[in-house]
């Protein structure tokens, strides 16, 4: 990860310009990419460490009332988003505010108290992540699968560990195929880079 501060006065920048940079490498251990317990600690989704502001959405889910805190993981009232049935186009957004390692994902689908009293969950989806928000990387599995397994139910968690931790600030779920509708909540796991 490189810093680089530019300082100057109205004096320098009219006659002329210098600059001066530090560098610093930032270890990442074998321990820390890899291990049962490497990089698992919730990231704040669920205990709202993670603020609403650093959640979005993509505009199907605006399109119905969607609203931040009702994609926290075991939070109550979730919403059921009605999509078209494999669509692609829909995605949830965190932004982690700084680069961190992430160890595993948990989704878990929407209670059945929906309007149409049927049970919403996400089946499969793909990751996304990135440490700008502009260029993005499809996380792949040690198969090279790039389709992750979600719920079987609306209430479940399912809990996926990567094989090795990603780097990344921005992370997007995108679900490829649901039950009922797009309902999805949600926990990232991860540790700090230092």
């Amino acid at each position: 990860i490189l810093s680089l501060s530019f300082y100057t006065d109205a004096e320098v920048a009219r006659d002329g310009f210098s600059a001066s940079y530090t560098t610093s490498r930032r270890n990442v251990t074998r321990q820390d990419r890899h291990g049962e317990g490497a990089c698992m600690r919730p990231l704040g989704m669920e205990s709202g460490e993670i603020l609403d502001e650093q959640i979005s959405a993509s505009p199907g889910f605006y399109a119905e009332q969607w609203r931040a805190e009702q994609t926290r993981l075991h939070r109550a009232g979730a919403a059921c988003i009605h999509a078209p049935t494999e669509s692609a186009r829909e995605w949830l957004q965190v932004d982690l505010r700084f680069v961190r390692l992430l160890g595993a994902v948990a989704t878990q689908g929407a209670l059945a108290s929906n309007s149409t009293g049927v049970p919403c969950f996400v089946t499969a989806f793909r990751l996304e992540y990135s440490t700008s928000g502009s260029d993005w990387t499809v996380y792949r599995d040690v198969e090279k699968n790039k389709v992750i397994q979600g719920n079987r139910d609306d209430g479940g968690v399912a809990l996926h560990r990567f094989a090795e931790a990603v780097v990344a600030r921005y992370v997007r779920v995108k679900p490829v195929r649901w039950h009922g509708g797009l309902g999805l909540r949600l926990e990232l796991y991860g540790c700090h880079i230092s």
